[in-house]
């Protein structure tokens, strides 16, 4: 139980008695006089309050929540009594988030409902729990606050930036890629897949004469159509995605670009897959071609995040290609800072390009740039921004030497900021499409 304001107005008044008390008697009386009627009015007032027993209040809330974005969560009362009632709402809503409604002053009257919405942002990728909805009212005469707490257990989780596949649908709606992709497809309608022996029915026209030569039998090319063409995206999960952009780690920010490419090359009616990985593979979703595949991929993509051990590629490359019997499009989303890692992912692309065509993309840290870049007008004095700098140097360099390394092992490579990546991976995905690279 809380005073309100008007209790704490009436008690004053006895207080002032009791100090005249000690000259006029006749005060002394009226103080113990008032004392009891004001306990009587406040017993009856606890009696006459019964709102909690006829207010009900819920919340209303995606499971879904939109990382570092607002999200819309709605808090509905009902008051069923019949007189007018003043509450003070507050949701507890889980750490990791922000609100920008710690609290909300309602006046409800009688037997009506009541809705306030606030907004909240999650700050990191996972599942949270809310607990409980507080709500104070005033009492029948307004004598006293009293607090009740309502069980109100929700599990949600924060997951991808939402506008961001939103976005994506009503680009590629209202982009041209599609009708060039079909009339692409109506000139070249197969790829080569594979080798095989000859089998009756099989056309004459697909024997290959150097691998019949040399198994001294009859082989033949497989082709597949190249609607149905497969795209793996692969997301490193390890220590070197953990570092932090734009409120993000660059995990995050590469399995949002993920989501969005699943997206675009199932519009595009390819067979997406996606895997996440580390010093070992942490998930593998074989490529489908289906439009509900999204969520799937969403869905299994929750309990996933980034590790502080290192990636290794060679591993987890090869546990992902053994399962691709056909030509694929591996779409590689990663950092690279160091030689060491660089020359593993390079000599992984080497061996999974006689078969697939690899794709590896990054981000570039645009405060790294900045530090880096010459700037004769503000040279750093003290030691630490010498170092920084030089460091900021080396690391650019590296970064520079493996990314054109990559380059000329017929690696396809994107090295974007985090403000145009998700934008230039999905372009580059459909120009591989119009030039039917895979």
């Amino acid at each position: 139980m809380i005073l309100s304001k008007q209790l704490l107005i009436l008690l004053i008044l006895p207080l002032i008695l009791a100090i005249l008390g000690y000259k006029y008697e006749i005060c002394t009386l009226l103080f113990y006089l008032y004392n009891f009627c004001l306990f009587i009015y406040l017993i009856v007032d606890v009696i006459k309050t019964k709102a909690h027993k006829l207010i009900t209040i819920s919340r209303v809330c995606d499971s879904r929540l939109s990382l570092q974005q607002n999200n819309p969560v709605k808090i509905i009362i009902s008051n069923n009594n019949y007189y007018s009632v003043l509450l003070i709402v507050k949701d507890n809503y889980p750490d990791f988030m922000t609100c920008d409604t710690l609290e909300k002053n309602i006046k409800i009257p009688p037997l009506a409902n009541a809705e306030y919405i606030y907004n909240l942002i999650p700050h990191k990728r996972i599942k949270y729990n809310f607990t409980s909805i507080s709500y104070r009212y005033l009492s029948y005469f307004g004598l006293f606050y009293k607090q009740v707490n309502v069980n109100a257990h929700q599990e949600v989780v924060a997951l991808f930036v939402k506008s961001q596949l939103n976005n994506i649908l009503i680009k590629i709606t209202k982009s041209t890629a599609i009708g060039e992709l079909k009339q692409n497809r109506s000139g070249l309608s197969t790829n080569f897949s594979s080798l095989k022996e000859y089998a009756k029915g099989d056309p004459l026209r697909y024997i290959d004469w150097k691998a019949t030569a040399r198994y001294d039998k009859p082989i033949v090319k497989t082709y597949t159509k190249e609607n149905e063409q497969n795209l793996l995206i692969l997301v490193d999960a390890s220590r070197i995605m953990n570092s932090h952009l734009k409120g993000m780690t660059k995990y995050d920010h590469a399995l949002n670009a993920a989501f969005g490419l699943a997206l675009t090359g199932l519009l595009h009616k390819d067979n997406v897959g996606i895997g996440i990985f580390a010093d070992k593979p942490l998930l593998y979703l074989k490529p489908k071609r289906d439009s509900n595949y999204i969520n799937t991929i969403i869905e299994a993509c929750a309990s996933i995040n980034a590790i502080s051990n290192e990636a290794d590629y060679i591993t987890a490359l090869l546990y992902f290609t053994k399962y691709l019997k056909e030509r694929s499009l591996i779409v590689i989303l990663t950092d690279i800072t160091d030689e060491i890692s660089s020359n593993c992912l390079l000599k992984c692309i080497q061996i999974i390009n006689h078969k697939h065509l690899s794709f590896v993309a990054t981000i570039y840290d645009k405060e790294i740039m900045t530090i880096a870049k010459p700037n004769y007008k503000s040279i750093p004095q003290d030691l630490n921004s010498i170092f920084k700098r030089a460091t900021c140097i080396n690391m650019l360099n590296d970064r520079r030497l493996a990314l054109s390394n990559l380059k000329k092992s017929k690696c396809l490579v994107l090295d974007s900021s985090i403000e145009d990546f998700n934008t230039e991976l999905i372009n580059s995905y459909i120009n591989i499409k119009l030039r039917n690279k895979v």
